[in-house]
This record gives structure tokens, sequence and C-alpha cells, in this order.
């Protein structure tokens, strides 16, 4: 890779890194204190969280018989969904040590349809309203039915494959329409970053596992553009055919996934991208007992962090730049989605 090619691809990160990992946003006020008699007790705190859930918590020692809370966001009512007693640290008044005690939990869920930005949170008890102000961005977030799913969830309900990407992922784009042409797309999907490529005037090629369902797909405008294998090595294509190739969340589903990357170098002439999910997010996100869902895909055979990924590129190109994409913030860690790994002969 010439010296002017690399500082390219090199601004293309940068340019890439500003737009998609900025600093995280100052957290708008999500708990709020009231102190409202309810169940011979008393509801002491709101909790909301954007994926969906408002808790109202507090000391209390029975439901039945009583009204439930009413909660809405502007105007509009949020459906009870459920309750539940857990253990809760507290710290009484006339104490300085805190104890645990046993609380209440009457959990609400915003539906699907409703999910957006909300100003204004009210919660009536006991005909009394309350009123808290805030910035409520609700999502809705992967496997959401597992809030409220009244079936029993399998294996395969949740390490499940999805669709193939209906649009390149934009990070990525930043570093890939900076690559010398003609590029193969490794594993092309439905030809989503080809027909993006395409648009921008960059000579682009795919190649992608036959199925049924991938070939009834594929977008009309780059079918003819891609290529359908078996799966088998070596493909069709000559030695140093393109002169650039990318292979993008690809190798973890590949069991011999050396002998793809060997394919791949055959293939290209001058540089390669690679990008594959991020492994070290797993031990990055322990200390929260948060594990990222996509690494745990049913069909991801392998999982590489930088040091594994370099070496196994190292053995066909003779330079390797590692860059991280799709950061992620889990209250003061930060992760990454994927590793990337900008290649040259």
């Amino acid at each position: 890779m010439s010296h002017a090619a690399g500082k390219s691809i090199r601004n293309a990160y940068a340019r890439a890194s500003r737009l998609f990992d900025p600093k995280p946003p100052s957290p708008p006020r999500l708990s709020f204190e009231i102190g409202v008699p309810w169940g011979h007790g008393l509801l002491d705190g709101i909790h909301v969280d954007l994926c969906g859930l408002v808790r109202i918590e507090g000391r209390c020692k029975v439901v039945s018989g009583e009204d439930l809370p009413v909660v809405s966001f502007d105007g509009v009512q949020i459906p009870f969904l459920q309750h539940y007693r857990f253990n809760r640290l507290e710290v009484r008044p006339g104490s300085e040590q805190p104890s645990t005690h046993s609380a209440l939990a009457l959990e609400y869920l915003v539906p699907e349809a409703l999910v957006r930005t909300f100003q204004v949170l009210e919660i009536r008890v006991n005909g009394r309203r309350h009123r808290f102000e805030s910035s409520f961005a609700f999502v809705n977030p992967h496997y959401k039915a597992l809030l409220n799913s009244d079936a029993v969830w399998h294996r395969a309900d949740v390490y499940g494959s999805g669709p193939p990407n209906s649009k390149p992922d934009p990070e990525i784009l930043e570093v890939v329409k900076e690559l010398p042409p003609p590029l193969l797309d490794f594993g092309c999907g439905k030809g989503a970053l080809i027909h993006r490529l395409r648009e921008l005037g960059i000579d682009a090629y795919g190649i992608e596992l036959f199925s049924d369902d991938l070939h009834a797909a594929i977008i009309p405008e780059v079918y003819d553009r891609i290529t359908f294998y078996e799966g088998s090595f070596p493909t069709r294509f000559a030695d140093g055919q393109f002169n650039s190739t990318v292979c993008s969340e690809v190798l973890e589903h590949i069991p011999d996934y050396r002998t793809a990357i060997a394919e791949i170098a055959r293939v290209t002439r001058r540089s390669a991208l690679f990008t594959v999910p991020d492994a070290s997010a797993i031990p990055a996100g322990f200390r929260h007992s948060v594990v990222p869902w996509h690494l745990l895909e049913a069909t991801h055979v392998n999982f590489f962090n930088q040091t594994s990924l370099t070496i196994e590129l190292r053995r066909h190109f003779s330079q390797v730049e590692i860059g991280r994409s799709g950061a992620t913030h889990v209250n003061d860690s930060r992760a990454f989605a994927s590793l990337t790994a900008l290649c040259s002969k």
C-alpha cells in the first residue's frame, strides 16, 4: 500500500471514530423519590429503564385489594405488567449503616407502539398526582418479548441468526470507500455494501454462499455483480483479481477460517479489510454483568481478540493495522462491537 493510500485510509478511520464514538452524553434523570402511603406501607421511589420499563418501589406488605398506581408519559397511560419482591439495601433514618430489607416493585411496560421520547412522567397514587420532567427516550430492545412473553423460549429462539443487513455499516463504509477498486465483498449477504459502493461510482463485486432464501433476497440492482458458491476453496476468481477485498462479519461464521483468509489473500492484489466481533467485549463487560448478545449469535464458531486476529492475518499480509468500531458504553466502561483489521500485501 502506498504512503498516500495508507494516509487516506487512516484519515477515514479518524473520521469514523469522530462520527461513531462520541463521548457518552450526560444521562437524563431517570430515578425520582416519592413518599406516598400505599399497601400498608410506603412507595418511596420511581425508576425508569429506557428499555421500556417503569418500576415503582417501596416497603409495602400487600398488593391485593389496593388500587394500583397509574403511570403515564405525556398523558399516555402505561399498562401495569407485574409485581415482585426483592431484597434492597437501605439506610434507615438514625442509622449510619445500610441494612437489607424486603421491598416491593410494581412494574409497568411501555408497549412497542408507544416507544418514543417523552418529556413528562406522571404517577397517580390514591388520587394524588406526582409529576416529573426529564427526557425519556425509550427504545425497543432486542428480544423485548422476553420481558413479558407467556411462552417458554427455547435455545433456537434466543441463539438464532437474523437476515442479512439491508444497509452497510456506516462506520465500515467510511473506510471501505477509500480502498482501491475493483473491490470484492467476501460474504456480501444481499449486496447492501456493493449497492452503496456502486452508487458512489466504485467498481465492486461480491461472493456469497448459495441458499434459496439469500438468492431471493439479493438487491436486484447488483444481482449480476454477485457470485454464488458452495463454500469450498479455491473460488473461481483468479490470483490478484481484485485490488481490494472486504470481509466484514464473516470469518466468525466459517469453521475453516484459515483457508478462507488464505483465499482472500490469494485473490487480493493490494489491500484487505476484515471485521469480526470483538470477543474482548465479554471480559470488558464482566464487572457490569453484561455480555453483548451478538457475540453469542448461533452461527458464530470463531471468537477473535486483537492478538489472535493479528496472528492469523500476518500469515498472509505484511502489514496489519488494527482498529475497533461500534463503541458502546456501559456505566464507566467502554467496549466495541467489532475488531477491524486493515491489511496490505
